[in-house]
């Protein structure tokens, strides 16, 4: 046999994502006319022309607009006068000469006011522009393991998975061995045998945290703020084209359509959803002690948009209780599967 760590070399291919049409205003627009979800005849259906970017720089200067306000405050008075005149003199390509003038500083933030308000006008989810989901390239391998008992062992021998979710009374509790009290045994019988693995055929670890985040449905279970969820794609559907809604229990209760995104089932997880005024994204990531079967996890929110600096002004007085609640229960059901004492390991075998 070869000496070797790991058979397993692994390439993130999306790791880093920087699309054009992030920052560029041209390459938005084709990625729009791509989506094919905006027809042709919509009066702001997105275009290279002179005509559409009037349209659009006359959508700029409409007052009551979040994304508007939030915009000419960052971009200043200047240049607002600057597209007041140009849109009086109904100049040719007023919105790609104003992101011009940023592309030596940074025009990656005036072209996002300008996407979420021409998206706030036109009001269609799907041409919401969201960064590509994150690929990961996988190894046509998989990690296992296969024993053989030959004959009888009449004390001792067993072979103990700790972590598995087996109730009390399996296992022999050896002195000196805590790990050994608790999981499955396999007893040493004269032709039985086991087969595993430890691995996903990505190569990467059977994570117990992903095992808990990818069971959508069961999300009250741990989530203090959730009443019930239900989804809106069939249950085949894979985890990163998930969407469904969210009914909410706290904060005056709601309905919020979520989609799921950006899924690595080695150490984050997220799901987009539309609040109003801002994009949000809550996302859990997370690392497990391969020796002991502890986990350290992180959650939190990003929003962005028009109304960002509001809605980080509501979210924070309960956000950290919250957060450090669903976190509890979170851990304790990945690692123990109980939530206050109730036992849930009947929801994620």
């Amino acid at each position: 046999y070869k000496v070797h760590t790991d058979y397993f070399t692994h390439l993130d291919v999306g790791a880093e994502v920087n699309p054009p049409a992030l920052k560029s205003f041209s390459h938005w627009i084709t990625w729009v006319q791509r989506l094919n979800v905006i027809s042709p005849h919509h009066a702001l259906y997105p275009r290279h022309s002179a005509a559409f970017e009037l349209q659009l720089a006359t959508l700029l200067l409409q007052p009551h607009s979040i994304v508007n306000d939030a915009m000419w405050k960052y971009l200043g008075p200047a240049w607002k006068v600057w597209m007041q005149e140009h849109v009086a003199l109904k100049s040719d390509y007023i919105v790609s000469s104003m992101i011009s003038a940023f592309r030596p500083v940074n025009p990656v933030v005036p072209l996002c006011y300008i996407r979420q308000r021409w998206e706030e006008v036109v009001g269609v989810p799907d041409a919401t522009f969201r960064l590509p989901l994150l690929a990961k390239y996988i190894e046509p391998n998989r990690h296992a393991t296969l024993f053989l008992y030959l004959n009888n062992v009449d004390e001792g021998g067993e072979t103990v998975f700790p972590l598995h979710p087996t109730p009390p009374g399996n296992v022999t509790t050896t002195a000196g061995m805590p790990e050994c009290s608790r999981g499955l045994a396999v007893r040493p019988q004269e032709g039985g045998g086991v087969l595993f693995y430890s691995k996903h055929p990505s190569g990467e670890n059977d994570y117990r945290m992903f095992n808990v985040l990818k069971r959508v449905e069961h999300w009250p279970v741990w989530d203090v703020d959730l009443k019930k969820v239900t989804l809106d794609t069939p249950a085949s559907t894979p985890l990163n084209s998930t969407k469904g809604t969210l009914f909410m229990k706290n904060y005056g209760g709601g309905e919020h359509a979520f989609a799921i995104q950006n899924v690595d089932e080695a150490r984050h997880f997220e799901y987009y959803t539309r609040l109003p005024g801002v994009d949000s994204e809550w996302y859990w990531t997370w690392s497990e002690h391969p020796t002991d079967g502890y986990v350290d996890m992180k959650m939190g929110v990003r929003v962005h948009g028009g109304a960002a600096l509001l809605w980080r002004g509501a979210l924070a007085p309960f956000l950290g209780s919250a957060f450090d609640s669903c976190l509890r229960n979170f851990k304790s059901l990945a690692e123990h599967g109980q939530v206050d004492g109730q036992d849930f390991t009947h929801l994620y075998q």
